[in-house]
Formats: C-alpha cells, structure tokens, sequence
C-alpha cells in the first residue's frame, strides 16, 4: 500500500514538473478580440480609437462591431456595396452616441462629425444612383430628410442646396463595385471546361459559382459594366483561368467568353458586315478557340466583335424594358 502511494506521489509530482517546463498560451478572450474590430471600426470613421477606448466595452457596441466587420469582408469580396459598410457605422455611432456618459464627454462632437460625413456620403451616393435609373427618388428623399433631422437635432446649420449644374459624367456605385469584383474574379484559378460555347451548361466550370453568377446577373442590369467587359477584349493580360485542352485565358479571351454568358450569344455566331471576322467564325469547334487570340488582336476584328456584342447587348436589354 506504502509502494503504491508513494508511486502516485510520484507520478502526481512528475507530472506538474512537465506542466511548468511546458506552459500553454493563453489564448485571446472575445472581448480582446472584439475590442480590435471595434478600433478598425472606428480608425476607418476616422477617430482615434483611444479616444473610444473607454466606451466600447458595451455589448451593444460589440454586437455593431461584429456585424460591421461582416459586412466589410463581404463588401471586399464583391458581394455587397460600400453602402451597406456605411449603414453599419452609421448603426454603432448610434449605439455609442445614445450612452449617457459619451453625450456628456469631448468625444460627442467627433462623433457628431462623423455621422454627419457618412450620412453625406450616403446621399451623394444615392443622387448618382438616383441619375444612373438605379434608385428611385423616393429614396433620396427619405435620406435628405433624415440627414435635415439629424442636423435639427444637434443644432447643425443646414446644408446648402445642391449646385443645379450636373456633373458631366458619372460613374455609378454598382460599376465600381462590378470594377472590383471583375479584377477579384479573374485574379482566381479555375477552369472554364466547356463554359467557352453557351449551348453548354456551366457546370463545373468557374462561371458555375456563386460570385461569378451573381457578376453576370449585375452586369446583364448594368449597361457600364457590360461595355467596361467589352472593352477589355484588348487585354493581352495572362490569367490562371484555364481554357480546357488548350491553356489559360488571357484578360481579353475570358471577356469575351464572359460576355457571351449574358447576351446568351457565342462570339463565331457573328453575323456583321466584316468578312474576316465571318470567315473566322465559321471554322470547326477547335479552330475557334485557338483564332480567337489573332481575332482580339486585329483591332479591326475585335472592333466589329465589340459592336456586335454591344448590339446585342441593347437588343436583349431593350426587349425585357418592354
């Protein structure tokens, strides 16, 4: 019995010693955690965050953090505007502006300030919007008159009434994003199988995923987007997007191939006034693949392709306007 006592004790002592020689790191707790996404959250607003550093610690707050740190990764990732990114600020900057101790301290009129801003932003985004046909005016309505409240209610001066001159071009949100979201998707390896011919499905190809389809389906509503593809057929540069049995496409292959998804149209179905580009076409499966490089390379040819699919583009989208 004494033996094996003194075995346990032993065994017990042994392995404390192990324990102390090989010390575990702690690992970050969710607060700490959180409580860096609410500093970038706030770094990105523009305020230092050991300004904030006192008041973030509310669960309210957190949960914003949380939400917004979302957001932001699907918003780097294509799959939602800058807007959204802005509504979730603006949504902790009310949750940390309604704390009885923030109204009363030096902090409120940066906050103030920084609300203010992306409410601004906000606006002015929704008027390109509006201009573009992509939002209703209604919808800059209701945001003039929140961003008039909000000033009422901090004893803001009003704002100016908007210049009358127009500006000469704009450059609506949804084509930046479009922008982004293209030099995302083909900066991605992958396989085109035989997604090069629209008579076949897209099934494991890459235009089968998610963010590919929902790129298509923006461009098909987005005639900037669709043009700024179109004009990309001149790119010469390399990708890791595989054209199968042959090799990987270049900027200006992958566009075409692209485009022919959302006007459901294959670029040798031409049928324009440029017999080159007729002649071409009319080569077997194969051929056309290998000839379409010489084809975008011709600055004749690759014009009459773009118009053909610019035309073709007008045609479907005027037809569904019906």
């Amino acid at each position: 019995m004494k033996k094996k006592l003194v075995f346990l004790w032993a065994a017990a002592f042994l392995s404390l010693a192990v324990g102390a020689a090989d010390p575990v790191t702690p690992k970050r707790t969710a607060p700490e955690a959180q409580g860096d996404v609410t500093g970038k959250m706030f770094e990105a607003l523009g305020i230092p965050k050991n300004q904030v550093r006192e008041a973030w610690n509310t669960p309210e707050l957190k949960y914003c953090a949380a939400r917004w740190h979302e957001v932001t990764l699907l918003y780097e990732n294509g799959h939602v505007g800058i807007y959204e990114v802005w509504d979730r600020e603006l949504a902790a900057l009310r949750a940390l502006m309604s704390q009885p101790e923030v109204a009363a301290s030096p902090l409120m009129p940066e906050l103030i300030r920084a609300y203010s801003k992306r409410l601004k932003q906000q606006l002015d985004m929704l008027k390109l919007e509006y201009e573009s046909g992509f939002r209703g005016l209604e919808t800059v309505r209701k945001k003039e008159f929140e961003i008039a409240e909000f000033r009422k209610r901090y004893g803001l001066p009003e704002m100016p009434p908007p210049e009358q001159k127009k500006p000469a071009q704009v450059t609506p949100p949804s084509f930046t994003d479009g922008v982004r979201t293209w030099e995302t998707l083909i900066s991605r390896k992958g396989c085109l199988v035989s997604a090069v011919d629209v008579k076949y499905s897209t099934e494991g190809s890459i235009f089968a995923g998610r963010e590919w389809q929902a790129f298509f389906d923006k461009a098909k509503r987005n005639g900037v987007l669709f043009r700024f593809i179109v004009d990309r057929f001149s790119s010469e540069r390399p990708t890791e997007i595989h054209i199968c049995n042959f090799r990987n496409a270049t900027e200006g292959e992958l566009a075409v191939f692209v485009v022919q998804r959302i006007v459901n149209r294959n670029w040798y179905a031409y049928d324009g006034g440029d017999d080159e580009l007729k002649r071409i076409a009319g080569q077997d499966a194969a051929a056309k693949v290998q000839l379409l490089k010489p084809v975008l390379k011709n600055d004749r040819t690759r014009a009459a392709l773009q118009d053909y699919f610019v035309q073709a583009y007008e045609t479907k989208t005027s037809a569904a306007a019906r």
